[in-house]
């Protein structure tokens, strides 16, 4: 919704009225926990956070072996790696797309981030209305398939309105995949493996992310930020039909149960 409402402020006042309610944000938000009341007890740390390094690592240790031996998520951690790695670099440089291949201004691209956003938005809602039970491999990686298709088109086609509906569908599969991504590790990783599941997971993302930016900046530097989103879709079309050649008759519901 922030990304909504932002593209929305850029585009109809400019970018340095924004940066004003930006900054007025921040000293609302500022003011707003200084006004908290923190309880008596809040500073009380539990017996379980107290067990030292050598339990921590050892609950590390179990969690990898846990990853590593589980079926879904040794299997989840090499497609959310390639995913990772191929929107890492077109997402931070979409910016460098808008003003070299759609020439726009900053006002436009603030419609690029308004309609990412606004399927942000809407997305969490079209597991819930069309699926009755969306714990399902199609579900999880067939939003990277359309999203590819998006980054591709994005690269060819010029117009605004027609990249505001692709970054518009783009929002949606990404806010989509979110929910039931989210949904379904949760329903299949038992209650003592969960975080360090998550924890692990997120860890991959942002390493892999990380990579993407280093390398798709050179590659947009020196073969154009057109081949970086082709390649980007490109790869992350294999993430989507990898993910559900690997996990497409995985059975989520039974996992769930167990």
């Amino acid at each position: 919704m922030a990304a909504a409402v932002a593209g929305g402020v850029i585009g109809f006042v400019g970018t340095d009225a924004a940066f004003v309610i930006n900054a007025l944000t921040f000293l609302l938000s500022a003011l707003l926990i200084v006004r908290l009341r923190i309880p008596a007890r809040a500073g009380q740390i539990a017996s379980a956070a107290t067990r030292g390094l050598g339990r921590y690592l050892a609950d590390a240790r179990a969690g990898l072996a846990f990853a590593r031996h589980d079926v879904l998520v040794s299997r989840l951690i090499v497609v959310q790696a390639l995913a990772s790695f191929a929107t890492g670099a077109t997402g931070a440089l979409l910016i460098v797309l808008s003003e070299r291949h759609l020439d726009l201004p900053p006002a436009g691209f603030a419609w690029l981030v308004g309609a990412i956003g606004v399927g942000a938005l809407l997305g969490p809602l079209i597991p819930n209305v069309l699926a009755a039970d969306y714990r399902d491999a199609r579900w999880l990686f067939v939003p990277y398939v359309v999203r590819a298709i998006g980054d591709v088109l994005i690269a060819i086609l010029t117009p605004l309105p027609v990249a505001v509906a692709i970054l518009l569908v783009y929002g949606l599969c990404t806010s989509t995949g979110m929910v039931v991504f989210n949904s379904t590790v949760q329903g299949a990783v038992p209650d003592r493996f969960r975080g360090r599941v998550f924890t692990l997971l997120d860890v991959t993302w942002s390493s892999m992310r990380l990579l993407s930016l280093g390398i798709g900046a050179v590659v947009a530097d020196v073969f154009g930020i057109q081949s970086l989103f082709w390649v980007g879709g490109t790869l992350l079309a294999a993430a989507g039909m990898l993910g559900i050649s690997l996990l497409g008759t995985y059975d989520f519901k039974r996992q769930a149960l167990s």
